[in-house]
């Protein structure tokens, strides 16, 4: 079991997470009538640890009432960017900022700060 493996099995264990759904937005079509481009969203439930801000990493991009959320990267099939949603319950997050922790070049988990 490689430590991606391992770092998923820990990270959706159903006592240390929570059911969450990464909603993967990206550009659709450009109407030209009416100058909008659509948004397609495609939906996937993962497991994914939420957290509290820490004050000490409040800064001028981080507010104290932000969540962070860490997520197994063997969850996903691609990198999650800032035009992602994270869904917890019934409240949707913009993803403001994504961290991605690595080793070898090869992604571990994605750490994204969250704001309603």
């Amino acid at each position: 079991m490689g430590i991606s493996s391992a770092l998923k099995k820990v990270l959706t264990n159903k006592k240390l997470s929570a059911d969450i759904t990464f909603r993967s937005v990206s550009a659709g079509s450009y109407n030209t009538t009416t100058g909008v481009i659509t948004e397609t969203n495609t939906d996937t439930t993962i497991r994914g640890v939420l957290e509290n801000i820490n004050l000490r990493e409040v800064n001028e991009l981080i507010e104290a009432t932000d969540k962070k959320i860490q997520i197994a990267a063997a969850s996903l099939s691609s990198t999650p960017t800032t035009k992602d949603k994270v869904i917890v319950g019934s409240v949707t997050y913009s993803i403001i900022r994504i961290e991605t922790n690595q080793l070898a070049n090869e992604k571990l988990t994605f750490v994204c700060y969250l704001r309603t």
